[in-house]
């Protein structure tokens, strides 16, 4: 179970990031030019780095599959809202439920965070979404998990979320 999870888990980020970089309001691609200068502090163990072409930097819970990680994208040609790179990136979760949409600022910018329930391949997922531009580029940060497993990496999360500074 705990296998299948995992490879759900890797789909639905993979999913997140590449159909956010791959849509009609021209993003670009994860091809594209990934922003350098962001500082971070890695989740530590049991998270171990995940290396997926979706992502600028990914780990996994080696234990039960949960996953953090950003994306950036410094080569689109539009200027879509917060609002449509959320929805973007949220679009092949089904039975969708936002818990949480609100405007915060992050980094010195307007962002948008969303946490969300959802399935993916049949497995219920919850996830933690924040979509913010800066510096002529998108961001991703992302957490998933599983249903039953969320709230236990969660403080793992927000203090990477806290720590990760896009200068």
């Amino acid at each position: 179970m705990i296998r299948k999870f995992k490879f759900t888990i890797f789909f639905v980020l993979c999913f997140f990031f590449i159909t956010a970089a791959c849509v009609s309001v021209s993003l670009g691609s994860k091809n594209g030019k990934s922003y350098d200068n962001i500082f971070f502090n890695a989740p530590a163990d049991p998270y171990s780095e995940l290396k997926v072409q979706s992502a600028d930097r990914s780990w996994q819970n080696t234990k039960n599959g949960n996953t953090i990680s950003y994306m950036s994208n410094c080569e689109q040609t539009s200027e879509p809202t917060l609002e449509v790179l959320s929805s973007i990136a949220l679009d092949g979760v089904e039975d969708l439920k936002i818990v949480e949409k609100k405007k915060i600022n992050y980094n010195g910018r307007e962002a948008l965070n969303t946490v969300l329930l959802g399935r993916v391949d049949g497995i219920p997922i919850q996830a933690d979404l924040t979509v913010l531009k800066k510096n002529n580029c998108i961001f991703n940060i992302t957490y998933i998990g599983s249903i039953h497993t969320y709230m236990s990496d969660l403080s793992i999360f927000k203090k990477f979320w806290k720590d990760l500074t896009i200068k």
